[in-house]
């Protein structure tokens, strides 16, 4: 039950309330700040141990370069519960956009697990300016296509079929 409420709290059209959580410094950052002059914010739920989020990093870096300057900006949340696994996986890559740490509390007290239904990771949320949840587990082409649409039509790899698939993609959300 506990999972069902926490999964329609996390659901397509919720907002998500305004939360704070350590960076790699110690700084907390919160939501609010970070939305502050954003037009869209992926929230990244990820773990050191976790290779498919590794992986996925490296075709973010790109699509965060893109439109990092259009109002797009992406938050690492780490679920890591070891504070040195996270610091040493972030000194191994280079994820330019903000970084936070979600394991130094009870598991039952994690933004992870009360604000966010996370069963798998990676997780990924897409909210707008308003904090309002626009997409889940946008990854790849997907996302790609979900940035393009609303920041403008700009692919990373810029091919013909890719924007044809992006204008399909719009005429099939009208």
């Amino acid at each position: 039950e506990k999972n069902i409420s926490i999964a329609r709290k996390a659901a397509i059209g919720k907002k998500v309330g305004n939360f704070s959580l350590p960076d790699q410094e110690g700084k907390m950052q919160n939501l609010k700040d970070l939305l502050a002059g954003k037009k869209y914010l992926l929230i990244d739920f990820c773990a050191s141990w976790c290779m498919p989020c590794r992986q996925e990093f490296v075709h973010m870096r790109p699509l965060y370069d893109k439109y990092k300057d259009k109002g797009f900006e992406v938050l690492g949340i780490s679920t890591d519960q070891s504070k040195q696994s996270w610091l040493g996986a972030l000194k191994q890559e280079f994820r330019p956009w903000p970084q936070v740490w979600d394991g130094g509390t009870a598991k039952e007290k994690q933004i992870s697990a009360t604000l966010f239904y996370v069963p798998v990771l990676p997780t990924t949320y897409l909210i707008n300016a308003e904090g309002e949840i626009i997409g889940n587990n946008l990854r790849g082409k997907e996302l790609d296509d979900k940035i393009a649409e609303l920041l403008g039509k700009a692919d990373v790899k810029n091919n013909a079929s890719a924007d044809e698939e992006a204008v399909n993609a719009l005429r099939a959300a009208n």
